[in-house]
């Protein structure tokens, strides 16, 4: 699955409870990250840390950032 799309729908379901909190979502991610993951797990972990940062969290920016680390036997992928 591509991180940017799934990543992209969370905010945009999340937006509003942001606007909301006066918070502001932003994602900073290349978009040709793909990862292999069960996608259902995956999604409801996200949501729940973008949600728990929506709730502690007011009048602020949420970054969520992907950065690509390359290695020799995997790559690693920190968010």
């Amino acid at each position: 699955m591509k991180i940017s799309e799934a990543i992209n729908n969370i905010l945009m379901q999340l937006n509003k409870k942001a606007e909301s909190m006066n918070d502001q979502l932003i994602l900073s991610t290349p978009d040709s990250v793909e990862v292999y993951a069960d996608h259902d797990r995956f999604i409801q972990i996200m949501v729940n840390i973008i949600q728990n940062a929506i709730q502690f969290t007011e009048n602020g920016e949420i970054k969520i950032a992907i950065k690509e680390t390359d290695s020799d036997v995997f790559r690693l992928y920190t968010f």
